[in-house]
């Protein structure tokens, strides 16, 4: 441990902490660091990231479902923005991307206009 410091120290890497705290990070990274617990808490780190956005994906979801369902009835787009209060540059990729594709599957105009959005 202490060479790994020397080397952080002589590189560059975090030098004023080390140089200040150089017991403390000894004694953090030998005997108080688990590594067991550090993996669970970045796997728990990892879950929460998938829930937020699956979250925002379903939202998005809904919202495309709207959008198509409103389509069908013959609302125009800009009427479907304003009820939806989405952009109406939204609204129009969403029905541009459905009927250029024959879809009405909301999940695979999300996805469809996700690869879009992504190529951009």
């Amino acid at each position: 441990m202490e060479q790994a410091i020397d080397e952080c120290i002589s590189e560059g890497i975090l030098e004023k902490f080390l140089r200040k705290n150089r017991a403390e990070v000894k004694k953090v990274s030998i005997y108080e660091y688990d590594e067991e617990k550090h993996i669970r808490q970045e796997r728990e780190d990892a879950k929460e990231d998938g829930r937020k956005e699956g979250r925002v994906e379903g939202e998005r979801i809904k919202v495309i479902q709207l959008i198509l369902d409103n389509m069908q009835r013959g609302v125009t787009e800009e009427a479907v923005a304003d009820f939806l209060g989405e952009e109406c540059s939204f609204v129009q990729e969403i029905c541009s991307i459905a009927k250029e594709h024959s879809q009405t599957d909301s999940e695979a105009v999300f996805e469809l206009w996700r690869k879009k959005i992504r190529r951009e």
